[in-house]
């Protein structure tokens, strides 16, 4: 749907979907739901999210009509995004508080992981590091028992921001290390690589240019095992070579 970043021919796509569930609407109410939530991710993903409230709004109040808890949160999560992103972004984090308790409530645990995710940076940019940390922790776990390879690198690149941040730099800069190797093999977002250009930078501060190779290196021989040990303060096993 975000055609790797070309805004035009996404948000082109996204109004097509949108415009098949509006078609769909007279046929079969759910049968309408998918496209409007996928259409209205579409336009989310393009520079100017706006066009994309209304949608998700839309989507949100037919998730909750049907009682359908998992994509009640998806839907929810993904306004706060809008919301956020227009300014407001107090209103995400209560939507995030929200959807987490409702979450663990629902036993949605991948859900539960993404909005730790999230509420973990939140924690970040306000100084309380040792809370953010404990998010990011709780989240890795889920996702390690949730069999998640993409999601997990997605927390690891969350983990060495956060540790960067905290000043723990040599780890911070192996888990980025780890982070970009795993990312060619396993797959992410695209935000995860732009992501890793500020923690890098924010290292490059930091280390002097040999230590900082060094630790990026001994990172990208890590496997994921290793990496998420490394990140959860457990002794990894060797790198491999």
């Amino acid at each position: 749907m975000t055609n790797n970043g070309r805004w035009p021919t996404a948000a082109a796509d996204a109004r097509d979907s949108l415009g098949l569930a509006s078609a769909q609407t007279s046929q079969t109410t759910f049968r309408s739901i998918p496209g409007t939530a996928i259409g209205a991710h579409g336009l989310m993903m393009t520079p100017l999210p706006f066009p994309a409230r209304p949608h998700f709004e839309e989507s949100l109040e037919r998730f909750r009509d049907l009682g359908d808890g998992h994509y009640i949160l998806l839907a929810g999560n993904a306004l706060g995004w809008v919301l956020d992103h227009l300014g407001d972004r107090e209103a995400r984090r209560k939507i995030l508080e929200q959807t987490l308790r409702e979450a663990r409530a629902q036993r949605d645990w991948a859900v539960v992981a993404m909005d730790l995710d999230e509420l973990a940076f939140f924690a970040r940019d306000e100084g309380r590091f040792d809370e953010a940390l404990s998010m990011l922790t709780e989240a890795l776990r889920l996702k390690r028992e949730l069999d998640m390879p993409s999601a997990i690198v997605e927390s690891l690149c969350r983990f060495a921001r956060l540790l960067a941040a905290c000043g723990a730099t040599e780890k911070a800069a192996r888990l980025l290390g780890a982070t970009q190797a795993l990312r060619q093999d396993i797959g992410g977002f695209s935000w995860v690589a732009d992501e890793n250009e500020v923690t890098l930078s924010e290292l490059g501060t930091q280390l002097d240019e040999a230590a900082l190779g060094e630790a990026l290196e001994q990172g990208r021989k890590l496997t994921l095992d290793e990496a998420v040990a490394l990140a959860l303060g457990q002794q990894p096993s060797s790198a491999r070579p």
